[in-house]
Formats: structure tokens, C-alpha cells, sequence
């Protein structure tokens, strides 16, 4: 946070004690000279404290004005600052909401991959068996081999299969063993 209030006022206190001495200068050198010199002077020196009066006053509030539009504009200027420090103050707000809204989305992402994990597990363990029952299965098997002949037929193989005898033919035409 900015603070320009301080120096602002530094200087024009400065201002304000530079003009009090000059005026304390002019005060004493008029009285000096209204010192030395009898009726005249004193009318003219009478004359000059009033113009030395009314100088003051407007110096003073000349300054006064200063002081009042230069702590204005520092008061104007903390405002601004605050305002921008209250919108970044929101945006890191705003920031940290999401990412708590991330952490809890990603905390029940792993809840729910938990939960699943282990109601599959005893059906995972369930599969793990069948497949070993089937591959024992299929090791019992014996070897098949693929036939590439489309005119073999396997026919029934019995002693009484039927008109054959054997029961073998190539392409139902009769030909027997």
C-alpha cells in the first residue's frame, strides 16, 4: 500500500516557515525604518503594516488552500489504492475458490475410483478364475487342424452309416474305401 501523504505535508510546512521568516525580515527592517524617521514615516510605516497585514493573510491563506488541495489529492490517490488492492485482494479470492473446487473434484475423483476398485475387485478375482478354468480346458483340448479342402466331408462313421459302407465320399459322389 502507497502512502505520499507525509512528504506533501513536509513541504508545505517548509513553504509556510519559508514564508513566516521573510515576513519576520520585512516586520523588523519596517520597524527599523519607522524607527528612524519621526511623524512622515510613521504614517507611511502605519500604511506599510497594513499592506503587510493584508499580504500575510492572503499568503497564509494561500497556503492553507495548498495544503487543503494537495491532502485532496492524496486522500484521492489512497482511495484509488485501496480500490485496486480490494480487486486483486477478489481475483486471489476468486483463485483460491477454484482451486479449492479443483482439490475437492479431484478428491472425489479418487473416492469414486476407490469405491469402484474395490466393489470390481471380487469380480475381477471371480474373472481371474474362469479364465484359468478356460485355459485349463483348453489345454485338455486336443490339437485341431484347419482344413483348406472345401471338398472333404466328415460323414457318420458307424456300420450302419448308410449306402457308403465307410461312410467317406468327396463331394457326396460315392466313391467309397
Amino acid at each position: 500500500k502507497f502512502q505520499f501523504h507525509y512528504g506533501s505535508i513536509k513541504i508545505q510546512q517548509c513553504c509556510c516557515q519559508q514564508q513566516l521568516a521573510i515576513e519576520r525580515q520585512t516586520n523588523m527592517l519596517q520597524q527599523t525604518a519607522n524607527n528612524g524617521f519621526n511623524g512622515v514615516t510613521m504614517g507611511i510605516g502605519g500604511l506599510s503594516r497594513q499592506i503587510e497585514a493584508k499580504s500575510a493573510a492572503d499568503q497564509l491563506a494561500t497556503c492553507q488552500l495548498k495544503y487543503d488541495l494537495t491532502d485532496g489529492a492524496n486522500r484521492n490517490t489512497q482511495a484509488i489504492l485501496a480500490k485496486m488492492d480490494a480487486i486483486e485482494d477478489a481475483r486471489k479470492d476468486r483463485e483460491i475458490v477454484a482451486k479449492d473446487a479443483e482439490i475437492a473434484t479431484l478428491k472425489s475423483q479418487n473416492f469414486i475410483a476407490a469405491a469402484i476398485g474395490q466393489a470390481t475387485a471380487p469380480i475381477n478375482a471371480q474373472l481371474a478364475q474362469l479364465n484359468k478354468e478356460v485355459d485349463d480346458i483348453k489345454c485338455k483340448q486336443p490339437n485341431t487342424v484347419s482344413v483348406t479342402y472345401p471338398n472333404l466331408v466328415a460323414m457318420n462313421a458307424t456300420p450302419y452309416a448308410g449306402y457308403y459302407g465307410n461312410g467317406f465320399g468327396f463331394n457326396g459322389g460315392g466313391f467309397n474305401f
